[in-house]
């Protein structure tokens, strides 16, 4: 553990209190990290709120841009090539975010290109993630549910060391 991190101010760790000093909107002067032509990237990692967080960019940037699940690859390929060209109309600027399940090497791409995307994402607690991800699978609004509960009937047959 860092040091950084063992240290406390209050109830809250150095790095916490920092962290909030710098990022918390009720203490960053409005329009700091504002750019008016913004292009973000939301790597949605399924079961952590990923969509209600995309319904809030939907609705706080002018252009969104769904990466699909089909053809992922190809998807969020071209939407950022999209995003890009649209970018480049000085003349009109506006705040994109492209938003879907791309891989890590797909942001790492376009950021190695030295262009000005900016990156996000939400974590969870991995147990609770896990959980919830196998109760989605095998529920009713999972399209495959039944293929999944059929080859995994319990939470331990998936992961049949977290049984011990």
């Amino acid at each position: 553990m860092s040091q950084v991190s063992s240290q406390t101010s209050g109830s809250k760790t150095v790095a916490e209190t920092a962290f909030e000093a710098r990022f918390s909107p009720r203490l960053v002067a409005a329009e700091t990290y504002h750019d008016p032509n913004d292009v973000i990237l939301f790597m949605h990692i399924p079961k952590t709120a990923g969509m209600s967080v995309g319904k809030a960019l939907q609705a706080a940037f002018d252009i969104f841009h769904p990466v699909s699940w089909e053809n992922t690859n190809q998807s969020f390929r071209n939407k950022t090539r999209k995003a890009l060209y649209r970018r480049s109309d000085e003349a009109n600027p506006c705040r994109q975010v492209l938003m879907g399940h791309f891989a890590w090497s797909d942001v790492m791409y376009w950021r190695h290109q030295e262009l000005p995307l900016k990156c996000a994402t939400i974590i969870r607690d991995p147990l609770a993630r896990f959980v919830s991800n196998y109760r989605y699978n095998t529920s009713d609004k999972h399209p495959q549910h039944k293929t999944f509960a059929a080859r995994f009937p319990t939470l331990e047959s998936v992961c049949p060391r977290a049984a011990l």
